[in-house]
This record gives C-alpha cells, structure tokens and sequence, in this order.
C-alpha cells in the first residue's frame, strides 16, 4: 500500500484506528509524515480519532494518540501471554492437530491418531533408526507423492527432522517452546531458558514409543553417527490425507494415482477412522 502510494496511485489512506494503522509511535509518524511530504501529498484519516494528517498542527496530536495506541497494545499482548502461562501451568496444553500429521480432533476436542498418517511418521522414524539421513527421507516420500500435513508436495529435510524432534509423537507436550520477546515485532524465538516450560506426560496416544524417541534424539545430535544414507529406505505405507480444517474437514482427499489394489486398503483407513471417532 505504501508503495502505491509513493507510486501515485493513491492519495487518501482511511483506517479505523490508529493502532490498526502500525503497532509503534515511531513507524505511524514516520510513514505519515513521508506520505505528507509526497507531491501531491497523500493524507491518512483515522475514523475514531477523527484527524487527518495533513491538517495543519496534527503532529503533536498524532504522536500523544499512538504513544497511547502503543500502550495499549503491550498491555493487551501482556494479558494473552499471562492467559497462556496460566493455562500451561494448568496443564492445558496448545495442540494444533491440523499442523501435526497422525493427529486430528473429533467434534468434542478429543484427540485421536489417523493410522494412515501414524504410518507416514512411524516410517520416517523407522527410517532414521536404520540410518537414512533427513534428506533421503525427504527425498523418498517426495518421490512416492505422499502429502506433508500441509497437503505440500514436495518434502523438505527441516519438515522431516520437524517430526523426528516432535515429542507428541511418543505421548507428551512440551508447552511454550518458543516466546515473543516483543510484541511490536510479533518474531517468535526459540525457548531456551527465558521462559518457564511445562511438561505434560501421556497427553495423548503415542504414535512410537519413547525409547525409540530418545534413541532417535541420540542419533541426530551423535557425531559418531556416520551410517546415515547408505541404506535404501523401505517402501512407505499407503497414504491418506484427510482435510483438517475448513469446511471441507473431516473429508479424504482422493489421490487419482491409487490403483485397483489399494482399494481395499482406503476402505480399511476410512473404516478405522470412524470407529475411532464412535
């Protein structure tokens, strides 16, 4: 938008607020007054405060008005991150199954494992333990065309060591892995000890069991861990996608590669499926 406006293309900005317009005092006067300066100068009008910037002795006005706009916003990011310490320290975890390939929700919130996807994950874990490395995993269920939880076609090697780290493939949720150390920027980084975690056990069903877990978390940060990629994977399961989200959720994906033989097999996932759910 701002580039449109250096561009000419536009030369009146109306915005609801002045929060909504940019999270700091700096960046709300820094663009207003490089819009004002424009040739013709391009003016921003904030419905519930009711200025405009071009009007003559607004500056003073517009900085008092986003300093407090400004405030408000760190005390409304301070209240969501106290609501979510509290509910980790509650032990009710965030579980996202639409992002997690092998999990999904039924319509009371309970969690279950689509054995189509567990499959997927269970050989991507049995991969490594035989000493395939990320890459040639990744390399392999591109290949073969089985979907990321993103319904992605092509697999990356961060996405396959994504799953290997994942802790709620063997039961547990590890709670605020990551924190934003400021609100006006909105970056997420890695917890490393600024934040207290929570650690909740057997949360869930288990998709591998723990000691091959740990023995993977071994294997990725062991030097002497040299036999990675000298193996062929094995052939992966079937592999069923279901939508997660949206309107069309709970739906299977048809994939028009399936031949004659994998029949029987979509009839067996779809039958599991709903007998987990009833």
């Amino acid at each position: 938008m701002i580039a449109d406006c250096e561009a000419g293309k536009i030369d009146l900005i109306i915005t609801k607020s002045i929060s909504r317009f940019a999270r700091n005092t700096l960046d709300c006067l820094t663009i207003a007054r490089k819009l004002k300066q424009q040739d013709p100068p391009v003016a921003i009008f904030f419905e519930n405060e009711g200025i405009t910037t071009t009007d003559r002795n607004t500056d003073a006005m517009l900085a008092l008005l986003s300093s407090v706009a400004q405030g408000e916003s760190e005390n409304k990011s301070e209240s969501i991150k106290w609501a979510c310490r509290n509910r980790f320290s509650r032990g009710i975890p965030l579980f996202p199954t639409w992002c997690i390939l092998g999990y999904d929700k039924d319509e009371f919130g309970n969690i279950f494992i689509v054995e189509e996807e567990a499959e997927v994950v269970r050989y991507i874990f049995k991969s490594y333990l035989n000493g395939i490395s990320g890459p040639e995993i990744a390399k392999s269920l591109t290949s073969l065309g089985i979907p990321t939880v993103k319904g992605l076609t092509e697999w990356s090697p961060g996405a396959v060591y994504g799953i290997l780290k994942n802790e709620k493939y063997f039961g547990d949720v590890l709670m605020q892995k990551t924190y934003t150390p400021d609100c006006l920027t909105h970056r997420s980084v890695k917890n490393t000890g600024q934040e207290r975690q929570y650690v909740m056990h057997d949360h869930h069903p288990a998709i591998v069991s723990e000691q091959d877990w740990r023995e993977v978390q071994h294997l990725l940060t062991s030097k002497e861990y040299t036999r990675r990629g000298k193996q062929k994977p094995p052939p992966p399961p079937l592999s069923l996608q279901w939508n997660k989200r949206g309107k069309l959720k709970g739906f299977l994906v048809l994939d028009p590669s399936w031949k004659a033989r994998d029949i029987v097999e979509v009839r067996q996932g779809i039958e599991n499926r709903y007998k987990k759910k009833g």
